[in-house]
């Protein structure tokens, strides 16, 4: 079994997976204002229905602070993908986000809405989810590289038209 060392730099819930068989981790954004205000790049907070949430205008790009730090074992990275959920409804789409095993620093989401619209997120929403995925030792070796498969060069749907 793997194992992360997670660490709360302010008020957000821990990460955690919803269900036994699931995947990834959900991570969740942090419930103090203030720290999301100072800690991220190009947030803007928006009185909403008496609730304060993250307003990210459409095809603006924000930075949220998590509010956590990790720790796991070299050889590893944790790795960010979408929540369907954020992704389908609210049009947000993570950028990079990788994070090493020798990062300590708090773990920051890139998200970009790729819509016409403000999209809300809210304190306390679960977000993103991560997966813990083991990182090969890679050797990187500068040859020629032979058109040698039937597949060549064809890429953007080239496949489609055999």
């Amino acid at each position: 079994m793997k194992r992360i060392i997670f660490e709360r730099t302010t008020d957000v819930k821990m990460p955690c997976k919803a269900h036994k068989t699931d995947a990834g981790l959900d991570f969740y954004i942090p419930n103090d204002i203030k720290y999301l205000s100072e800690n991220g790049k190009n947030i803007v907070l928006q009185n909403i229905d008496n609730e304060m949430k993250i307003a990210i205008g459409a095809h603006d790009s924000v930075l949220i602070p998590m509010g956590i730090k990790s720790k796991f074992e070299e050889g590893n990275a944790l790795v960010f993908f979408n929540r369907s959920g954020i992704a389908s409804k609210k049009h947000l789409f993570r950028g990079a986000c990788i994070v090493d095993s020798e990062y300590r620093g708090t773990i920051f989401v890139n998200l970009t809405n790729v819509s016409d619209e403000v999209q809300y997120l809210q304190p306390g929403e679960k977000l993103i989810q991560a997966m813990l995925l083991p990182v090969p030792e890679i050797e990187v070796v500068e040859d020629k590289v032979e058109n040698d498969t039937e597949r060549g060069e064809g890429g953007f749907g080239s496949t489609n038209n055999k």
